[in-house]
């Protein structure tokens, strides 16, 4: 019998709540449209992707594109953020690693478990300047990156990180280091109105009628007076301009944007997260023993429901509703899709 394909996302959406587990790894249930942050978060790692290979920005840019699934508010975002991200470490990165072999897959045993094994994907292997050979991993992120951010505390504990780690120790006796290559996304929204300047740089005043308005001395106004009826001359932001901006914000602060930081892992680190993988693989056969014996397989699944969970799981309606979900006829706006590193349904291993 083929093994149970255990992630790093599908291990943190167990422990998350398995309800969600469920819908997502095992019924194999996505949104049609994915929200705005995993569209631009996939194509930010694409453009990555593309410069780890070596290409360059326009070539990353193209990367990113690709798919289709940006709208040109969300390209010009993705274009903001590479081109500054180019502007921070040079438009390869020949400068940070001395090779780099990236989108590498892995596959590992799980002690103590006949049922499971662990399967992976790290966005890339590095040869450090230095001759070090570490996991290079992309990130985005909401979160402060000052060197006080709680974020490098809870990154050490990342499963991701500890299951690469796990695969890195067992494939050559050494315990490894992760470089962690994070990118903070920008939260600029596009302007309503910018004011229209002209060849001289200067804001445009119009009067009521829609024509310049120019002081007695010939040169004209900078200010407008709303109780004359005169207004700024300006426009709604273009895509490109929107782009540029972004671009221009995360080049003027890059220590607020990008960092890049190694994290170690300790052997009690590794036997902590080995132990704690082997009580969800418990866990997950017990849910689908269950599931086998109850009048809608998800029942066996429990929810954890709280308002951080439920806010950003696209599941909610679905599950919070007790809405019945047929694989063959997903509730309108999803869809049936295993993830990429899935070889097979959860459930067809399990059953």
């Amino acid at each position: 019998m083929s093994k149970i394909i255990l992630t790093a996302s599908s291990m943190a959406c167990a422990l998350r709540c398995p309800r969600r587990y469920w819908y997502d790894n095992i019924l194999g249930l996505k949104e049609a449209n994915p929200s705005e942050a995993l569209r631009i978060g996939t194509a930010v790692h694409n453009g990555g992707e593309a410069r780890a290979k070596g290409l360059d920005f326009g070539a990353q840019y193209a990367a990113a594109l690709t798919g289709g699934t940006l709208d040109e508010w969300m390209a010009a975002k993705v274009f903001g953020i590479l081109g500054a991200y180019c502007k921070r470490y040079g438009e390869t990165d020949d400068c940070d690693y001395a090779a780099m072999n990236p989108e590498v897959e892995f596959t590992n045993p799980i002690d103590g478990s006949r049922t499971f094994e662990q399967r992976g994907k790290v966005d890339g292997l590095a040869v450090l300047k230095d001759g070090r050979k570490v996991v290079w991993e992309r990130k985005t992120t909401s979160d402060d990156l000052a060197e006080t951010s709680d974020y490098w505390s809870r990154l050490k504990f990342n499963i991701q990180l500890l299951a690469y780690a796990d695969w890195v120790y067992r494939s050559s006796g050494e315990l490894g280091v992760c470089v962690y290559d994070v990118i903070r996304k920008p939260q600029l929204q596009p302007k309503a109105n910018i004011p229209d300047l002209d060849e001289n740089g200067l804001p445009i005043v119009l009067d009521a009628n829609g024509q310049r308005c120019i002081k007695r001395d010939g040169t004209p106004k900078k200010t407008a007076d709303s109780a004359k009826g005169e207004r700024m001359a300006g426009h709604a932001e273009t895509p490109d301009e929107y782009g540029a901006r972004i671009l221009e914000a995360m080049s003027a602060e890059p220590e607020r944007y990008f960092a890049r930081r190694e994290v170690a892992v300790t052997f009690d680190m590794l036997a902590e997260f080995r132990r704690e993988r082997l009580g969800v693989c418990r866990m997950l056969l017990h849910f689908a023993a269950e599931a086998r014996k109850s009048e809608r397989p998800e029942y066996a699944y429990p929810r954890a429901c709280n308002p951080d969970n439920c806010r950003s799981c696209p599941f909610a309606g679905v599950c919070l509703n007790r809405l019945p979900v047929d694989a063959k006829n997903p509730p309108e706006g999803f869809r049936i899709a295993l993830h990429e590193e899935l070889a097979e349904p959860h459930g067809a291993a399990m059953a």
